[in-house]
């Protein structure tokens, strides 16, 4: 046998060996490997704390008289590392408003509600929903006309 392919065989043998300790290394670490390249463990979108200033709801949904906000913004997906795309987030929350246009509202099943912002449900809500208004207004809403509260869910395109 020839000098020359002796020695191509001898690196094809190295790179094989090479890319099956790869294999077996990504294996073994499997779900540590994130945090060993410094990225967070990220199985759940993260959420902000609760804001209770309503100018940004406002911006939100300029069409509605809002007299008091409490939201939170969330990670619309789990972070991925490195970032693939700009991060999209949604924002959730409770406003009281006055002057409500007349839509046709029906009854509703109760909202998934975060935990975080429990405390500014209304007490004993019965919650109605409008297909109308939750395009015109350009976000998912419930509403509860005693406490004259919505829950909404606003999600950028």
């Amino acid at each position: 046998m020839r000098r020359v392919p002796k020695i191509a065989l001898v690196i094809a043998g190295f790179a094989l060996v090479v890319v099956i300790a790869v294999v077996v290394a990504a294996v073994v670490l499997g779900s540590s490997l994130p945090a060993a390249i410094g990225c967070p463990d990220a199985a759940q979108p993260t959420a902000g704390g609760v804001v209770d200033r309503p100018q940004r709801i406002k911006e939100l949904f300029p069409k509605l008289d809002i007299t008091a906000a409490h939201w939170q913004d969330r990670e619309a997906v789990p972070r991925t590392c490195p970032p693939l795309a700009p991060m999209r987030y949604v924002t959730t929350g409770f406003i009281e408003v006055q002057n409500l246009t007349v839509y046709e509202w029906k009854p509703a099943k109760p909202p998934d509600v975060p935990p975080a912002l429990a405390p500014w449900a209304p007490k004993n809500p019965q919650w109605t929903a409008s297909a109308a208004f939750d395009a015109a207004m350009g976000g998912t809403f419930e509403r509860d006309a005693r406490s004259a509260t919505l829950f909404f869910v606003h999600s950028p395109a």
